[in-house]
């Protein structure tokens, strides 16, 4: 055969796999879909997807049966298919705040306004005064270190997300001044982020959803901070949630936040077939109860995520075998 033709044939064999690959995975649907997880399953026969970016209001009682107030915001980001409960509800941020104190820090580095090793510092006083009573353990313990503590920008983004330290996260807000954090968000059409509230700084699911999709599709500022703050939340230590039950190879960044009756977890999930963000606020008088909550959820969702995507990609290998 002429090496010619042997190469448009070879081209050609790959422009039908292509086409079969698109076909499969927005086209055909096996009837299994993650809508049984959310909406509950139905007695319908398989149906071909019309389109995409649907969202949908989550109506089962798995969820919405939960004692307490819940906000859930999940999206498939493969079809943009999107899941809500409660998600535009303001809920007290806790240490969800320190996302978008991370997407403004990369901001004003972008902009040249803050470099990663300028040194942020404070009183050890000052610090303990801004976090609320209900805040996790205090900072330090002041007889046993010095009055004043200081760290360069770099050291306190990691601190700030990965182990949720509360004073490289306080001295970086006012580094950046909560005032320009909440006008960010604002101007970002983040407004269900409000770092100014009368008592404390609130959250939406809805508004957090939005962030993260941002950082996973690389648009937060720009291509290298999208990397640089997904390298951050892939890296977090806190994993009693969403990442509890998960098979550990899943790559789960995510940020948890926590106050005496307040529970939270929003991340980015990459598991083996399927790709998703979900966030989860929960507000109840059995938060630790609510934790555990979060990590069965997580579970169900990755199930029901990972066999719609095994279920189109076993379709995927029957359609290209043939």
């Amino acid at each position: 055969m002429p090496k010619n033709l042997f190469s448009l044939l070879r081209i050609s064999s790959l422009a039908i796999a292509a086409i079969l690959i698109s076909y499969t995975l927005t086209s055909y649907d096996t009837g299994k879909d993650t809508n049984n997880f959310f909406i509950g399953s139905k007695n319908n026969p398989p149906a071909r997807v019309e389109s995409q970016s649907k969202t949908y209001q989550i109506t089962n009682p798995e969820i919405t049966g939960l004692a307490g107030r819940w906000g859930v915001a999940v999206k498939d980001l493969k079809t943009d298919e999107t899941y809500l409960l409660a998600a535009d509800e303001k809920f007290p941020a806790a240490s969800i705040y320190k996302l978008a104190t991370l997407y403004k820090a990369y901001d004003a580095i972008s902009a040249g306004e803050l470099k990663k090793d300028d040194v942020v510092s404070g009183s050890i006083s000052s610090l303990q005064e801004t976090l609320s009573p209900a805040d996790a353990s205090p900072i330090r313990e002041p007889r046993d270190e010095p009055e004043y503590t200081s760290m360069s920008v770099e050291n306190a983004l990691n601190l700030m997300i990965t182990i949720s330290d509360n004073s490289a996260a306080i001295l970086l807000s006012e580094r950046l001044g909560w005032g320009n954090i909440d006008a960010f968000m604002e101007a970002q059409n983040l407004a269900g982020i409000d770092l100014v509230e009368k008592d404390s700084p609130t959250v939406t699911a809805a508004s957090i959803l939005a962030l993260l999709e941002r950082i996973y599709r690389h648009t937060a500022v720009d291509w290298q901070s999208s990397e640089e703050m997904q390298q951050l939340l892939f890296a977090q230590k806190v994993n009693d949630r969403i990442p509890k039950y998960l098979p550990e190879a899943t790559r789960i960044g995510h940020k948890t936040g926590e106050l005496e009756d307040v529970r939270h977890d929003a991340g980015i999930v990459l598991g083996q077939q399927s790709h998703y963000i979900f966030v989860f606020l929960t507000q109840s008088a059995n938060p630790t109860e609510a934790a555990e909550n979060i990590a069965k959820l997580s579970k169900g969702i990755y199930d029901a995520m990972e066999a719609r995507w095994s279920l189109k990609t076993n379709s995927l290998l029957a359609y290209t075998s043939v």
